[in-house]
């Protein structure tokens, strides 16, 4: 198990974990998205939080695309969270990068 530091940020979080699963056995898989169609790399995070102990939990799912180094798809799904909404999809829509 990777443990992190809870300062990360999601992205920061993502481009770590990319160190240790990318290379010859990294699973790609292709996702299109409203900005196209990409070839990504999919990490899974799981999160838990609480005061006493952990009551809610969520696995965020991100595909990252080394191409335009970006992460193209985001989709969270969570449980025991009464405070915080955990279930959202997101993705890239435009690839008009300055």
């Amino acid at each position: 198990m990777l443990v992190f530091p809870c300062k990360l940020s999601i992205m920061s979080l993502v481009e770590l974990l990319l160190m240790f699963t990318a290379g010859p056995g990294a699973a790609e898989e292709t996702v299109k998205v409203a900005a196209g169609t990409f070839t990504t790399t999919k990490v899974e995070i799981f999160q838990s939080w609480g005061i006493a102990g952990p009551t809610a939990s969520r696995v965020l799912t991100v595909w990252y695309a080394p191409e335009i180094k970006r992460a193209v798809k985001f989709l969270s799904r969570g449980r025991g969270s009464n405070n915080i909404e955990t279930d959202f999809e997101l993705e890239l829509v435009s690839r008009n990068f300055n």
